[in-house]
């Protein structure tokens, strides 16, 4: 089965961006089910903001492009799947398999996926001098030593993390008839130490709030997940119905877990006059454009620590237990963890302090 949809979306500018849905869905020669979605922007179709007639004629005339570009897309898309499912999978590029995969891919850390995929291969040109392997090609060798690439290029968590998804898509390989055997199974990542994250205390925060910000809404938010401990991609996505009567209601992005928490009156007074409840709270700027002001931030509040978005959820995780003395499974669901594994580390991060704080006694003839 595949399908390519002509679909639209409104932009704040009045325009209308069209894009392609392509839905691809199989079962391949070992009986696997493979579904594969992925989206194709027509950059050169936008329907412009209709105002005269011309405008109209010109919309139209795009459309009709992007009537053609579609049915081109499914005629290709329906051509290609056939040719993959039946050709000889001996002859297929384990780099075309790969940007398959991602095609399909559809949860949140994509952009890890996309980020594991282009290490392998900077790992298969730099190592071996080849571009490509077919996937038949792939062995318990090349795993070993994509391994070794990610333990000396990267450190703690990142290692295990790239690693895992990498043993995903072999896997999948495998499922689906490309490779006889799964190469990475018993290629074995150590868990690496978590990496340790700066936090900011209450006296940090403290100056941090004082110090002028280039971008209020920048500011509003990071102090308010320094009192709440949301993820950046909640907080982005965070509208005025999550506000319920001084509590924050929401499914979290990343782990769709809830949670469902009393909010601190700071963290209520960060956010303002309510508005529509389909409102965003926060107007921000990318990720990335919101990263540079708060490092801006930070060097006005002179604070040299590399602050990230995440180090607001870390502080709070940290200064809930250090400072509020909340149990583990208090701050568990404060937090909004599914398990009590990734509270600890919090656990261990106060430990830590307390020892730090310990050592900054002076010391004393006995």
């Amino acid at each position: 089965m595949a399908s390519v949809k002509l679909r639209k979306r409104k932009n704040t500018d009045g325009t209308t961006s069209l894009y392609l849905d392509i839905y691809t869905a199989y079962t391949d020669n070992a009986g696997n089910k493979v579904k594969r979605r992925k989206y194709e922007f027509l950059n050169e179709c936008k329907q412009l903001k209709a105002n005269t007639p011309l405008d109209r004629m010109e919309n139209r005339t795009r459309l009709g492009l992007a009537e053609q570009i579609r049915n081109k897309y499914e005629s290709d898309v329906i051509t290609r799947k056939h040719d993959l499912k039946t050709q000889d999978k001996q002859e297929v590029y384990f780099k075309d398999f790969c940007n398959d995969f991602l095609a399909g891919y559809s949860k949140l850390n994509k952009k890890n996926v996309r980020a594991t995929i282009a290490h392998f291969f900077t790992y298969l040109d730099t190592k071996t001098s080849l571009s490509s392997i077919f996937c038949r090609e792939l062995t318990v060798k090349h795993c070993e030593q994509f391994l070794n690439h990610l333990e000396e290029n990267f450190n703690g968590e990142t290692i295990e993390s790239y690693f895992r998804l990498f043993k995903k898509i072999v896997k999948a390989a495998y499922k689906e008839g490309f490779i006889n055997t799964d190469v990475a199974a018993d290629v074995v990542c150590k868990k690496g130490e978590p990496q340790k994250k700066d936090i900011l205390d209450f006296d940090e925060i403290s100056l941090l709030s004082k110090a002028p910000c280039p971008n209020q809404e920048v500011r509003r938010a990071f102090l308010f997940a320094c009192y709440t401990g949301l993820r950046w991609v909640d907080l982005k996505a965070l509208k005025w119905s999550n506000i319920q009567n001084g509590r924050i209601k929401l499914i979290q992005a990343k782990t769709k877990h809830g949670i469902d928490n009393n909010l601190h009156h700071v963290a209520i007074k960060l956010l303002g006059m309510p508005q529509n409840l389909s409102d965003l709270v926060f107007n921000l700027p990318s990720h990335a454009g919101s990263t540079k002001t708060l490092k801006k931030w930070c060097f006005n509040a002179g604070i040299l620590k590399n602050i990230t978005w995440h180090c607001a959820r870390h502080s709070f995780g940290t200064n809930i237990i250090y400072h509020g003395e909340t149990d583990v499974n208090t701050a568990s669901k404060l937090l909004g963890h599914k398990t009590l594994e990734y509270t600890q580390r919090y656990v261990h991060e106060v430990e830590s302090l307390k020892q730090r704080a310990t050592d900054k006694f002076p010391s004393i003839e006995i």
